[in-house]
């Protein structure tokens, strides 16, 4: 018995960061408008689209949701949403 694998069930696995996006909020909740820029860049697809659905500059898109991968500790946009999946609706 000593030499047989445990196996766990894969609906207990949870990605590591799962949960912790509350805790990398050293200043408070995120800013609306940085979600709202980041929910319509992966919509849109492109911070051009995005930019122009919104009304800002292309570079205010890229800055918004740099900004906000930074908060949560997000390495790039698709990490950013999976943390923020509760936020974003």
């Amino acid at each position: 018995m000593s030499d047989m694998i445990e196996r766990r069930d894969r609906t207990d696995e949870t990605p590591s960061t799962a949960g912790s996006v509350r805790s990398v909020r050293p200043h408070g909740p995120i800013p609306r408008r940085l979600l709202v820029t980041l929910a319509e860049y992966v919509q849109q697809g492109s911070h051009k689209a995005a930019a122009h659905r919104l009304g800002i500059s292309e570079s205010t898109s890229r800055q918004r949701v740099s900004e906000l991968m930074g908060l949560v500790g997000a390495k790039n946009a698709a990490q950013a949403v999976w943390l923020l999946r509760d936020d974003l609706g």
